[in-house]
């Protein structure tokens, strides 16, 4: 039985009919991958953008001049040099020399600090909170001297009783000299020398009585809002501690204003001090925080 012949013409008529697309419009689906070109453009408009922000932004910046820093106390200014806003700057800065920048001890000064050189005489500048006057007398003054008293022994002769005197001298200078490197407030954290920034402040501000005084509680709140601002600079995306920090600078004009009230002659004295211009803590307090 022979097979049927399958023509080549009948298969094609089998098949489903398919139009031929035209070669205007096989060029024109190439249109359609176009995602790195829209990315590209995309991202070049955020730029231009950013720029006339930037644009739109220097004449505000001039416009700052004189503004109160609510933050630090002082009064800004920004300068044009040749036409270009350079940056903030201080016009009027109290805190240079007020009486309680004198009396704080930053952390970073305490901890880059120099090692003092105990051999030549050297003392650490500052120790560890905690440590009372007579504590210090102690350990340093009364403590070594005692021990080197016990070592004497009339009986001896006085090659060795100078010698063994002077062993136990050179014993107790190097245990005041370890003392002096344990007790050194260059080992000490940033919340004590905090602890013990609050005791000179109520001892500076205090006037004997104690850490109720409102004078202390404006010395306090000046050095938190301080310490807060340089928190939130180095971690601006910390919102607790920026709020924390915003309450506080309004905690602070409501004791100042409480004073300026009760006490307007010692008014003026506790802003200089403090390291404030008045206009940063007075009237409406619009903190850009």
């Amino acid at each position: 039985m022979s097979r049927p012949s399958i023509s080549l013409q009948s298969l094609r008529s089998a098949l489903p009919h398919i139009p031929s697309c035209p070669a205007s419009q096989a060029s024109s689906s190439r249109s359609f991958s176009t995602s790195p070109v829209a990315g590209e453009m995309k991202k070049k408009h955020r730029w231009m953008k950013t720029r006339a922000e930037r644009e739109a932004d220097k004449p505000k910046k001039q416009a700052q001049i004189g503004r109160p820093d609510y933050i630090l106390g002082s009064i800004n200014a920004v300068p044009n040099v040749h036409g270009r806003v350079q940056g903030p700057a201080v016009l009027v800065d109290p805190w240079q020399n007020c009486r309680l920048a004198r009396i704080l001890i930053h952390p970073q000064t305490v901890w880059n600090s120099p090692v003092p050189d105990y051999a030549k005489g050297e003392r650490p500048q500052h120790l560890i909170p905690g440590l009372a006057e007579s504590d210090k007398q102690m350990l340093f003054g009364a403590l070594p001297h005692v021990s080197t008293a016990l070592k004497y022994d009339p009986n001896a002769t006085p090659e060795i009783r100078e010698q063994a005197v002077q062993e136990e001298m050179d014993k107790q200078d190097k245990q005041t000299e370890m003392m002096y490197r344990v007790l050194d407030l260059r080992n000490a954290s940033r919340k004590e020398i905090n602890k013990l920034n609050r005791r000179r402040i109520i001892e500076e501000f205090g006037g004997g009585k104690g850490v109720g005084c409102s004078f202390v509680q404006v010395a306090l709140s000046t050095m938190k809002i301080r310490g807060l601002n340089e928190h939130v600079m180095e971690a601006p995306n910390d919102i607790q501690n920026r709020l924390t920090m915003r309450a506080e600078i309004f905690h602070r004009a409501k004791l100042l204003k409480y004073i300026r009230k009760k006490w307007p002659n010692q008014y003026e004295t506790l802003l200089y001090d403090c390291g404030l211009h008045r206009r940063t803590v007075e009237g409406e307090l619009k903190t850009m925080l």
